[in-house]
């Protein structure tokens, strides 16, 4: 094979298969909710708290997040920049610590579960991930480390979704800032990982 001919099949195959990869990171993400059922519990007044927009926005933020790096990942090694998928993020929570009391902010922000919020979601985001991840190595990745951050985030944007089945706390600004800080969480470990696994 000609040099020229090595480089275009390697261009060709930074894209992912999108089948195999949505056969893998469904099963992660069953996993992961089949997990919140065994060892957390979903919340048995599910059905009645998502008629109410500022519960729903628990799940519609996190799944808009990781729909926007679905439809963004058709771009190998683009130079594009990141941070305005944060913009939703930014600008509920904006929205939400401009509407509310002061005096009820920060009991509101820390709520009674932080610590388990912060580690339940990179924990719920590990099954996707790694399903992610195995996707991955199966292309030519010419930017591993951004390869590896956008699937930390979307991973974690799964697992941030999948927690809400659980979570209890309603406060809009504790799941825009605890939720939004596991996400980036996962973000990170992608970042560390895909410099590490992934590339060529």
């Amino acid at each position: 094979m000609k040099t020229e001919e090595l480089i275009e099949a390697l261009a060709a195959d930074t894209r992912l298969n999108p089948p195999r990869m949505t056969v893998r990171l469904l099963a992660g993400l069953v996993a992961s909710v089949v997990l919140v059922a065994l060892f957390w519990s979903v919340r048995p007044d599910l059905p009645e708290i998502l008629s109410d927009p500022l519960v729903a926005a628990k799940f519609v933020l996190p799944l808009g997040l990781a729909l926007l790096l679905i439809l963004l990942w058709p771009e190998p090694g683009s130079g594009r920049a990141l941070w305005p998928l944060a913009l939703p993020a930014l600008i509920a929570a904006g929205l939400f610590l401009g509407f509310m009391p002061r005096e009820n902010l920060a009991p509101a922000v820390m709520g009674s579960s932080w610590r388990v919020c912060l580690t339940s979601i990179p924990f719920l985001s590990l099954l996707p991930g790694v399903a992610i991840f195995a996707a991955l190595c199966r292309t030519v990745i010419t930017h591993p480390e951004r390869a590896g951050l956008k699937a930390g985030l979307l991973a974690g944007a799964f697992g941030a979704a999948i927690y809400a089945l659980h979570c209890n706390e309603d406060a809009p600004v504790f799941y825009t800032v605890w939720y939004s800080l596991g996400i980036l969480i996962c973000g990170a470990v992608g970042r560390f990982a895909g410099r590490r696994v992934l590339g060529v």
